[in-house]
């Protein structure tokens, strides 16, 4: 996401390992530390350093649970909502002015569609994370999303709209290996600022012209049947 938000800025070599050596002073320093839960490590900020950051983002980062009683100040830039809050979320926030929406899960809701005229409005979105969503599809309207450089999609996804090859400014296209998807757009290779494409194995025999997203970053793994 950091790439996604311009704050990574080089000539020569690998943003991703710019930002990575970001992310190690910054754990060295101890603004983060290390959470193991089962197989998975998590990094958490500590208590007075989340607190210090909530204080001084506060008119560009908004963070909302459940129902949305007030209205998000038009300052705000990087959003986070639980699933619950999406249907409401254009009549209390000028999408207009967002960067960044990250959706979490709700537990006390299920959320099956995304609302018509979200996307509509999220004209200068760079960063959307819809893992917490539980959709089988993305609305065609997301083509709208020009600015769009980073996409992380729930696992429940079973298809992508012909309109995500139209967005010429992805970078990352983070689709879940627990997916079961149908097909992917005819026209994916459109898609020429790709660094980032994490999806199982299996699928990447079914990306027409894949050979032709030359900023791929990784080694791409082809199932060649007999």
């Amino acid at each position: 996401m950091w790439i996604a938000q311009g704050f990574i800025q080089m000539e020569n070599g690998s943003m991703e390992d710019l930002g990575n050596e970001y992310f190690k002073q910054l754990l060295a320093r101890s603004f983060f530390h290390t959470l193991k839960q089962g197989n998975r490590t998590h990094y958490v900020m500590h208590g007075l350093i989340h607190d210090l950051a909530q204080m001084v983002s506060h008119y560009n980062c908004a963070r909302v649970e459940g129902d949305m009683s007030k209205s998000i100040p038009s300052t705000v830039r990087h959003l986070s909502v639980s699933r619950s809050s999406l249907p409401q979320l254009t009549k209390q926030c000028d999408l207009r002015r967002l960067h960044t929406l990250v959706v979490y899960k709700d537990s006390s809701v299920t959320l099956s569609t995304i609302p018509n005229d979200l996307f509509a409005e999220l004209k200068n979105l760079r960063a959307l994370d819809l893992t917490g969503c539980i959709i089988s599809e993305l609305p065609e309207a997301i083509g709208k999303l020009i600015h769009l450089r980073y996409i992380a999609l729930p696992s429940t996804v079973k298809m992508l709209p012909e309109s995500v090859s139209i967005l010429l400014h992805l970078q990352t296209l983070d689709i879940p290996k627990k997916c079961q998807l149908d097909k992917f757009p005819e026209g994916m290779h459109q898609l020429v600022s790709l660094r980032h494409l994490g999806v199982d194995s299996k699928y990447i025999s079914m990306i027409r012209g894949i050979g032709s997203l030359v900023k791929l970053q990784g080694s791409i793994e082809f199932h060649v049947k007999k």
